[in-house]
């Protein structure tokens, strides 16, 4: 799999941003494709869920890579990186599903100020 590390390597060069700003752009990307492309909505765990799924693969082949490469696997940073990657789409998770802050706006009250 060291395409997959190969391709993370060329995010960072193409993007310019750094492998921690990365991790959240997808924490965030994967959270809002599952929502439009599944409908399951912006409150549902099950986005959230696969967020987490995906950061844990990713971390998977980091920590294999690692033992590979460098003989480390370098558990903390994988913590570090998971954490990184699900606190974002978790706290939107948390504000859709207890707060109105994502909730569709009620039509033909006739309240238009």
């Amino acid at each position: 799999m060291d395409w997959l590390y190969d391709l993370k390597l060329l995010a960072v060069d193409v993007t310019g941003l750094e492998k921690d700003a990365l991790h959240i752009y997808v924490g965030v990307i994967v959270l809002l494709a599952s929502a439009w492309l599944f409908r399951w909505g912006l409150a549902s765990f099950k986005g959230l869920l696969l967020v987490l799924a995906v950061a844990l693969v990713n971390e998977f082949f980091d920590v294999r890579h690692n033992l590979e490469i460098e003989k480390q696997p370098y558990l903390l940073s994988s913590v570090h990186d998971i954490v990184n990657t699900m606190l974002l789409p978790t706290a939107l998770v948390m504000l859709a599903r207890w707060t109105g802050l994502f909730a569709k706006p009620e039509t033909g009250s006739g309240d238009e100020a």
